[in-house]
């Protein structure tokens, strides 16, 4: 085990440093009016980028554009940043854990600022270095962004307060768009995160022009990508492997170590890069050899082998986004047994001399339940899976810990 876990390990290492930025295509408007069109070196994280490292040239070398250069970015993936002259209120502490005054002195001048939502009241997202979100508004033919404002605090009695004057705001707009009563509720019940802003102002946008407003956010394209997997696993088979001539039988309980390889495909969603979907084709081996078994005539030995294909697609959530995200994957998995067999290898008790007996067992299919959690690394990933057989004549468990390699970025 020690050394499929080292092999994973250097795997990883070896990739790591590549695995830190992505590269994406652009189109970058500078505030002068010159336009460029080039690739973008990116960190893989949550945080609204404050600077934007562009090149002509997809290997670079990369120059950095602040937000006082830059108007508009435009990446092939469908995100969009602008730049704006606003305040953000960057405070590193929890929302429990902040006072008053730790909202007195905003940071101010230009910020890059990500479009989730167009229309007549055009909703701006911007989440700062601490990972807390900033939600901004832009009103039809105007330049500038108002602050949709959010300030939890706890008072000096210790009592959890929150200023949320993004509601009033959000409801002032619903008001002069007719959006109807029922919207209120929504309103009412609004938090400040993203998911929920996107649904509110996309709904907001088509009251405003009686049009279907589609997010940015929504505009997804999805990226495929392809690799190969390997690692270990362990296999739990509850079986009975008798030996018709000597009388023994091995009954197999316990895990038997193998290994695994194979290939992937998966969709990674540009906008909701916390949500992937994959298809994986798994080989899959392990064999065990059972302890000495003996009775008064004979004494012997028993191994079990096996070896399967299976298709398994699955589900990963991210639960962050960073240079290493930790995940959790959810699945199923057709397997199908192409060789299965259980050789019993005898001497005789007494006197010199034996023999052997093997059975092949019939080839068959069977289907399995996945769960795993694992660590994203960009082209790297660990998987540690469970998988549980059902509706098997003898039920199968296994353990896997792999790791996958995307031959793309």
């Amino acid at each position: 085990m020690k050394r499929y876990l080292l092999l994973a390990c250097f795997g990883c290492l070896c990739l790591l440093a590549r695995s830190q930025r992505v590269v994406t295509g652009v189109t970058l408007e500078k505030r002068d009016g010159q336009l460029l069109t080039g690739f973008l070196q990116q960190e893989r994280t949550e945080v609204t980028p404050q600077s934007l490292s562009f090149s002509a040239v997809e290997g670079g070398p990369f120059r950095t554009f602040a937000p006082s250069e830059i108007h508009r970015a435009t990446l092939t993936d469908g995100t969009i940043y602008e730049s704006y002259q606003v305040p953000v209120y960057a405070v590193n502490k929890d929302y429990i854990n902040r006072s008053l005054s730790d909202y007195d002195a905003p940071a101010t001048g230009f910020h890059l600022l990500q479009s989730l939502v167009p229309g007549d009241a055009s909703l701006y997202l911007l989440v700062d270095q601490f990972q807390f979100p900033h939600f901004y508004v832009r009103l039809k033919d105007s330049s500038r962004l108002a602050e949709l404002l959010y300030r939890p605090y706890t008072d000096a009695s210790m009592q959890f307060r929150e200023n949320a004057a993004y509601r009033t705001d959000v409801r002032n707009l619903a008001a002069s768009a007719s959006c109807g009563k029922s919207f209120d509720a929504r309103i009412d019940a609004l938090k400040y995160n993203r998911g929920e802003m996107v649904r509110v102002f996309s709904i907001l946008n088509a009251c405003l022009t009686g049009k279907t407003v589609v997010p940015e956010i929504w505009k997804d394209k999805r990226r495929l990508r392809f690799g190969v997997l390997g690692g270990a696993s362990w296999t739990q088979q509850n079986a009975h492997h008798p030996s018709y001539v000597t009388g023994l039988s091995y009954t197999s309980s316990g895990w038997s170590r193998g290994t695994q390889f194979g290939v992937f495909i998966d969709g990674v969603s540009q906008k909701l890069r916390k949500y992937t979907t994959s298809v994986e084709i798994v080989h899959r081996s392990y064999s065990d050899e059972t302890d000495t078994l003996r009775n008064s005539n004979f004494a012997g030995k028993g191994k079990i082998s096996e070896a399967s294909i299976g298709l398994l697609p699955s589900a990963r959530f991210l639960l962050a986004r960073n240079r290493m995200s930790p995940f959790l994957e959810l699945g199923f998995q057709l397997n199908y047994v192409n060789r299965s067999s259980y050789t019993f290898g005898w001497k005789y008790a007494s006197f010199s001399g034996g023999g052997s007996e093997h059975f092949d067992y019939p080839k068959t299919f069977s289907i399995y339940v996945v769960g795993g959690a694992g660590m994203d690394l960009g082209r790297v990933s660990l998987h540690l899976r469970y998988g549980t057989g059902f509706g098997l004549l003898d039920p199968t468990n296994y353990l896997a810990l792999q790791a996958r390699v995307s031959m793309v970025k």
